[in-house]
């Protein structure tokens, strides 16, 4: 019995570490995301700052604007990036702790919590709610 409480103990301690480090890494990723979200709103301000200049001067010349858009195409491609490393974040930590996979694993099963649940990280959330209370993830 003592060996029992033991190892359920030793597996909650590991449940406990792998979700402190994936809600870590988590956040670092988001945090990278809303950095990189704050830098295109400013070179799309920047864009349309020189592009409104140009055409003022009538010398407006499209080229001039390639480079910041194409930097702006640039960083929401890292965007996409953090959102699947992300994801697959929440994937392999499921693994690690024994849960079902995919978005909404185990919703509509008998004795299931209503609400919305969160494709990100599975947290319950009321029904009337527009993003998770958790990891604030849009649901609708």
């Amino acid at each position: 019995m003592a060996m029992d409480i033991k190892q359920e103990l030793s597996r909650q301690l590991t449940k406990i570490n792998v979700k402190t480090s994936a809600f870590m890494e988590e956040n670092r990723l988001k945090t990278y995301i809303s950095t990189l979200e704050g830098e295109i709103a400013n070179l799309k301000l920047q864009s349309g700052e020189l592009g409104y200049n140009l055409w003022k001067d009538n010398k407006f010349d499209v080229e001039k604007l390639i480079p910041l858009y194409k930097e702006i195409t640039g960083k929401y491609q890292q965007i996409q990036e953090q959102e699947k490393q992300i994801k697959a974040l929440g994937e392999q930590n499921r693994q690690i702790l024994g849960e079902p996979s995919g978005a909404g694993a185990g919703g509509g099963a008998p004795g299931a919590p209503s609400g919305n649940v969160c494709p990100q990280c599975g947290e319950v959330c009321a029904p009337n709610v527009n993003f998770c209370k958790r990891c604030g993830t849009k649901l609708r």
